[in-house]
Protein backbone atom coordinates (compact mmCIF):
# COMPACT_ATOMS: atom_id res chain seq x y z
CA UNK A 1 0.00 0.00 0.00
CA UNK A 2 2.93 2.33 -0.51
CA UNK A 3 6.26 3.10 1.09
CA UNK A 4 6.45 5.74 3.79
CA UNK A 5 9.53 6.90 5.64
CA UNK A 6 10.03 9.19 8.58
CA UNK A 7 13.78 9.47 8.10
CA UNK A 8 15.78 11.32 5.41
CA UNK A 9 18.07 8.35 4.70
CA UNK A 10 15.62 6.58 2.35
CA UNK A 11 14.35 6.95 -1.18
CA UNK A 12 10.72 6.81 -0.06
CA UNK A 13 8.28 9.65 0.25
CA UNK A 14 9.20 11.90 3.15
CA UNK A 15 6.66 12.77 5.79
CA UNK A 16 5.24 16.30 6.05
CA UNK A 17 4.00 16.47 9.66
CA UNK A 18 1.11 18.71 10.59
CA UNK A 19 0.50 17.90 14.28
CA UNK A 20 2.02 15.93 17.14
CA UNK A 21 0.13 14.33 20.04
CA UNK A 22 1.55 12.73 23.19
CA UNK A 23 -0.63 10.10 24.85
CA UNK A 24 -1.52 10.20 28.55
CA UNK A 25 1.01 7.40 29.15
CA UNK A 26 3.70 10.04 28.53
CA UNK A 27 5.53 7.74 26.11
CA UNK A 28 3.41 7.22 22.99
CA UNK A 29 3.84 9.96 20.37
CA UNK A 30 1.67 10.21 17.23
CA UNK A 31 2.68 12.43 14.29
CA UNK A 32 0.17 13.03 11.50
CA UNK A 33 1.31 13.27 7.87
CA UNK A 34 -0.34 15.66 5.39
CA UNK A 35 0.80 13.93 2.19
CA UNK A 36 -0.96 11.01 0.54
CA UNK A 37 1.65 8.33 -0.06
CA UNK A 38 -0.08 6.40 -2.84
CA UNK A 39 -2.22 8.67 -4.98
CA UNK A 40 -1.28 9.08 -8.62
CA UNK A 41 -2.68 12.22 -10.20
CA UNK A 42 -5.21 10.20 -12.22
CA UNK A 43 -6.69 8.27 -9.27
CA UNK A 44 -9.98 9.31 -7.65
CA UNK A 45 -9.72 11.24 -4.40
CA UNK A 46 -11.45 8.56 -2.33
CA UNK A 47 -8.55 6.16 -2.96
CA UNK A 48 -5.97 8.39 -1.21
CA UNK A 49 -4.11 6.82 1.71
CA UNK A 50 -2.41 8.68 4.55
CA UNK A 51 -0.24 7.75 7.52
CA UNK A 52 0.58 8.51 11.14
CA UNK A 53 4.07 8.05 12.55
CA UNK A 54 4.41 6.34 15.92
CA UNK A 55 7.28 7.13 18.26
CA UNK A 56 8.10 6.20 21.85
CA UNK A 57 9.70 8.45 24.44
CA UNK A 58 12.29 6.12 25.97
CA UNK A 59 13.64 8.48 28.61
CA UNK A 60 14.03 12.20 29.17
CA UNK A 61 15.01 13.84 25.88
CA UNK A 62 15.07 10.60 23.84
CA UNK A 63 12.48 9.58 21.28
CA UNK A 64 12.59 6.32 19.33
CA UNK A 65 10.84 5.66 16.01
CA UNK A 66 8.48 2.67 16.27
CA UNK A 67 6.50 2.40 13.02
CA UNK A 68 4.24 4.08 10.47
CA UNK A 69 0.52 3.31 10.54
CA UNK A 70 -0.70 3.34 6.93
CA UNK A 71 -4.05 2.90 5.22
CA UNK A 72 -5.72 5.93 6.77
CA UNK A 73 -8.38 7.51 4.51
CA UNK A 74 -7.81 11.13 5.57
CA UNK A 75 -5.11 13.47 6.83
CA UNK A 76 -5.36 13.15 10.62
CA UNK A 77 -5.42 16.88 11.33
CA UNK A 78 -6.03 16.60 15.07
CA UNK A 79 -5.37 13.80 17.53
CA UNK A 80 -6.53 13.60 21.13
CA UNK A 81 -7.12 10.79 23.62
CA UNK A 82 -10.04 9.33 25.50
CA UNK A 83 -10.20 9.66 29.29
CA UNK A 84 -8.80 6.15 29.85
CA UNK A 85 -5.83 6.88 27.56
CA UNK A 86 -6.32 3.62 25.66
CA UNK A 87 -7.59 5.19 22.44
CA UNK A 88 -6.38 8.00 20.21
CA UNK A 89 -9.30 9.82 18.61
CA UNK A 90 -8.27 11.31 15.28
CA UNK A 91 -10.05 13.90 13.19
CA UNK A 92 -9.30 13.40 9.50
CA UNK A 93 -10.01 16.02 6.90
CA UNK A 94 -9.93 16.83 3.19
CA UNK A 95 -11.10 13.40 2.12
CA UNK A 96 -13.83 11.76 0.15
CA UNK A 97 -16.17 8.87 0.81
CA UNK A 98 -17.43 6.56 -1.84
CA UNK A 99 -19.63 3.49 -1.85
CA UNK A 100 -17.68 1.09 -4.09
CA UNK A 101 -20.92 -0.47 -5.30
CA UNK A 102 -22.23 2.93 -6.44
CA UNK A 103 -21.48 5.21 -9.34
CA UNK A 104 -18.19 7.15 -8.77
CA UNK A 105 -20.21 10.32 -9.32
CA UNK A 106 -21.83 9.61 -5.94
CA UNK A 107 -18.57 10.40 -4.17
CA UNK A 108 -18.92 13.08 -1.50
CA UNK A 109 -16.35 15.14 0.34
CA UNK A 110 -16.32 14.99 4.10
CA UNK A 111 -14.23 14.85 7.25
CA UNK A 112 -14.26 11.85 9.58
CA UNK A 113 -13.47 10.62 13.08
CA UNK A 114 -11.11 7.67 13.45
CA UNK A 115 -9.67 5.61 16.30
CA UNK A 116 -6.33 4.01 17.12
CA UNK A 117 -6.14 1.62 20.04
CA UNK A 118 -3.17 2.18 22.33
CA UNK A 119 -1.97 -1.24 23.46
CA UNK A 120 1.06 -0.07 25.42
CA UNK A 121 3.77 2.60 25.27
CA UNK A 122 4.55 3.09 21.58
CA UNK A 123 2.20 0.27 20.58
CA UNK A 124 -0.85 1.31 18.56
CA UNK A 125 -3.19 -0.23 16.01
CA UNK A 126 -5.67 1.45 13.70
CA UNK A 127 -9.26 0.46 14.48
CA UNK A 128 -11.24 1.02 11.25
CA UNK A 129 -14.42 -0.34 12.84
CA UNK A 130 -14.76 2.73 15.02
CA UNK A 131 -15.03 5.53 12.50
CA UNK A 132 -17.67 7.98 11.47
CA UNK A 133 -18.15 10.31 8.54
CA UNK A 134 -18.91 13.90 9.44
CA UNK A 135 -21.30 16.16 7.59
CA UNK A 136 -18.69 18.83 6.90
CA UNK A 137 -15.57 19.07 4.79
CA UNK A 138 -12.49 21.22 5.30
CA UNK A 139 -10.10 21.74 2.43
CA UNK A 140 -6.67 22.12 3.93
CA UNK A 141 -4.62 20.32 6.53
CA UNK A 142 -3.02 23.60 7.46
CA UNK A 143 -6.25 25.55 7.87
CA UNK A 144 -8.68 22.71 8.45
CA UNK A 145 -10.27 21.28 11.53
CA UNK A 146 -7.87 22.00 14.34
CA UNK A 147 -10.02 21.63 17.42
CA UNK A 148 -10.91 18.21 18.80
CA UNK A 149 -11.79 17.26 22.36
CA UNK A 150 -13.20 14.11 23.93
CA UNK A 151 -15.27 14.40 27.09
CA UNK A 152 -17.32 11.62 28.68
CA UNK A 153 -17.15 9.49 25.54
CA UNK A 154 -18.21 12.21 23.09
CA UNK A 155 -16.00 13.93 20.54
CA UNK A 156 -16.38 17.67 20.07
CA UNK A 157 -15.11 19.30 16.88
CA UNK A 158 -14.59 22.95 15.97
CA UNK A 159 -14.57 24.17 12.39
CA UNK A 160 -12.82 27.19 10.93
CA UNK A 161 -14.28 29.53 8.37
CA UNK A 162 -12.03 28.00 5.70
CA UNK A 163 -14.19 25.08 4.61
CA UNK A 164 -15.87 24.12 1.36
CA UNK A 165 -19.36 24.45 2.73
CA UNK A 166 -18.73 27.72 4.54
CA UNK A 167 -19.12 26.43 8.08
CA UNK A 168 -18.13 29.05 10.62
Amino acid sequence: DGQVSLTPETDYQMMRPVNVAIAPDGQTVLVSDTVSYNIPSSAPQYSSQFSVGVYKITDFGNVEFVKVVTGLPRVMQSITFNEAGDQAIMLGNNGASHDSSADPADMYLNDGLYVMNILGPGEVEYNPDQSADLLRNTTSQLFGVDGLAVYEGKAYVTYPTLSIDGVA
